[in-house]
């Protein structure tokens, strides 16, 4: 995510006062929080969870939403480290060194072709298109009579219409 010249500018002098703030006042427990937010924002991960685990050092009892914070930045770094990639099936976010998809059990980088000439699949995609054929073909013996564009309108849509089932079943 980009973020906009402007927005980092401002950022950017957060975090210098934020610093003056800290420089002045080591204990200031806010100071740190906002300076962890500002860095989790920017994408400074490292700097973040130093801030957050400062706060938490200053300020134990009142911790739980920095503790959620410090959780936050540790994540997000970790998520920045390890390459991640979308599932084709279900659009899952999972890790690059998956062979199954988490979310849906799917092969996270098989495409539609693929998935199309495996044995058990095939089957399924014969069977659908064995269907459609039947019912083309008893449209063109009933529907004989229909000019010819008329026909290969309805030839068409039953195309299509099969095309779109079989891609949904992907």
């Amino acid at each position: 995510m980009a973020i906009d010249k402007r927005i980092l500018r401002m950022m950017e002098e957060d975090i210098e006062k934020y610093r003056q703030m800290i420089a002045f006042d080591p204990k200031n427990a806010a100071a740190h929080s906002y300076l962890g937010e500002t860095y989790l924002k920017l994408g400074n991960h490292d700097g973040a969870i130093e801030a957050f685990e400062t706060v938490i050092r200053l300020l134990p009892e009142h911790s739980e939403k920095e503790q959620y914070k410090l959780r936050t930045a540790i994540e997000a770094k970790a998520r920045q480290e390890v390459p991640m990639i979308r599932c084709n099936h279900c659009r899952a976010e999972i890790l690059e060194s998956s062979r199954v998809c988490s979310a849906c059990g799917q092969n996270p980088r098989e495409n539609f072709l693929t998935w199309l000439v495996q044995k058990e699949n095939l089957k399924d995609v014969l069977k659908t298109t064995a269907g459609c054929m039947v019912v083309i073909t008893l449209l063109v013996a009933f529907l004989g009579t229909l000019p010819i564009e008329v026909l290969g309108t309805l030839i068409m849509s039953t195309l299509v219409v099969g095309f779109i089932i079989l891609y949904r079943a992907f």
